[in-house]
């Protein structure tokens, strides 16, 4: 994936959730060098999706000066926040692809090393990068917990793949 195609998956977004997004990867990086520094890999894959919720649904809150971000729009502050966590994750791959170590092949590596053991994860990105760009959107979901159970083997709880397939299926949505 190029440079260009990265911007137009970003495109999708509304510049709220990519300027929140911004701050949502600062928030990681931070937390990630001190409070966190000691976490397993795990925890870094669903920190931005988690801060990017929080910090959606205190925007909407602020901007409408209201409670109803947390009470009756709870699913537009879910989808808000997932945005803003798949964003600021597109941000970091960028980074990591292109700034910090200058390859031009497009990696999800960095998100599944602490679920997939080393000597699989690139075979694995390729696998799930290839095999979302030809699926339909409805159908990238199933099509990426079953790659992952596969790759994973058992090492993962349900709710670990669930949140991984969740955040993963965003994400590849978000670059078709």
């Amino acid at each position: 994936m190029t440079a260009t195609e990265f911007l137009e998956a970003l495109n999708s977004y509304g510049a709220d959730v990519l300027l929140l997004a911004a701050g949502v990867s600062l928030l990681t990086a931070l937390l990630k060098k001190t409070a966190l520094k000691n976490c397993p890999n795990k925890v870094y894959v669903f920190l931005p999706f988690l801060i990017g919720i929080v910090l959606y649904a205190a925007y909407r809150a602020i901007a409408t000066w209201s409670a109803s971000p947390f009470t009756e729009n709870i699913a537009s502050t879910l989808e808000g926040g997932l945005g803003c966590g798949s964003a600021a994750t597109m941000y970091y791959i960028f980074y990591e692809q292109f700034i910090r170590k200058g390859k031009t092949k497009l990696s999800l590596s960095p998100i599944l090393g602490g679920f997939v053991p080393d000597e699989k994860c690139e075979e694995a990105s390729d696998e799930l990068l290839a095999g979302a760009k030809e699926r339909p959107e409805e159908e990238i979901g199933v099509f990426v917990k079953e790659t992952i159970v596969r790759y994973a083997g058992e090492s993962l709880s349900e709710t670990e793949l669930e949140s991984l397939v969740r955040a993963l299926s965003t994400l590849l949505s978000a670059l078709k």
